[in-house]
């Protein structure tokens, strides 16, 4: 695991204290590294990697921490080692799932701020799946967050069994599409950009999902980005979550 992976186990890793993000480097380099001790310089190093204002004093840190009582950490040959106590904490932490952090690569995330969490879940998943390059899981996550928003909205107008089937079920993304645009109960005003929009996602979605020889390039979520995040905006504006009492 690089520094980069290890320190996003840490909401916010760059706000926190300079005392907490030594010893997190600490744990890093005793477990990960495999460093048998560390010391003031390797502690730097992991500053120096992350570009991080560093500890105004980092040896007296240590060393000041290696007291008897209350110490986090036990002198060794060479320089230090965390309690074990200490250890373990860090252990059971590295057991709950990273923290992934929302780019904006693809589309502006502080668009879904005022939205349910669930919303800026998928959102997320979406973004972290183009990050890392996995074209055809961001296609897929992006036709459901196209769905979810849909259904969203016909429950905000609480016509939602507009959008159900004769078995009380949610339509398919092609049946969202089609009861949105052609609902006469609200005058949306759908734009042409969403229009083309939601067709470009259920088409890369759907290739992406059913098409066992399909496999989704980063080119082809580029030539449908910008209309994507003109359908999440219109879509997120249509519902007004601040607005909305669920």
């Amino acid at each position: 695991m690089t520094l980069n992976e290890f320190i996003l186990y840490f909401p916010d890793f760059c706000s926190k204290a300079k005392s907490e993000q030594i010893d997190a480097f600490s744990f890093y380099l005793l477990t990960e590294k495999g460093m048998m001790c560390i010391n003031p310089k390797d502690i730097m190093s992991c500053f120096e990697e992350l570009a991080l204002e560093p500890h105004s004093n980092i040896s007296s840190y240590l060393s000041r921490n290696s007291k008897k009582k209350g110490r986090k950490y036990l002198l060794a040959k060479g320089g230090y080692i965390l309690e074990k106590k200490i250890t373990d904490n860090y252990v059971q932490l590295l057991k709950k799932p990273k923290i992934i952090p929302m780019s904006d690569n693809l589309f502006p995330h502080d668009l879904l701020e005022h939205s349910r969490s669930y919303i800026q879940e998928i959102g997320r998943e979406v973004s972290a799946c183009f990050d890392n390059g996995l074209y055809n899981a961001c296609s897929v996550m992006l036709r459901r967050l196209m769905e979810t928003l849909i259904i969203e909205l016909f429950e905000k107008y609480e016509i939602s069994s507009h959008i159900k089937d004769e078995n009380g079920d949610f339509l398919s993304l092609s049946g969202l599409i089609t009861k949105l645009l052609s609902e006469r109960s609200y005058s949306w005003n759908i734009s042409r950009n969403s229009k083309k929009g939601f067709e470009q996602i259920k088409e890369i979605g759907d290739l992406s999902a059913h098409n066992r020889r399909y496999i989704a390039k980063k080119s082809d979520i580029e030539k449908i980005r910008s209309n994507a995040r003109v359908c999440i905006q219109e879509l997120l504006t249509l519902i007004d979550y601040p607005n909305w009492k669920k």
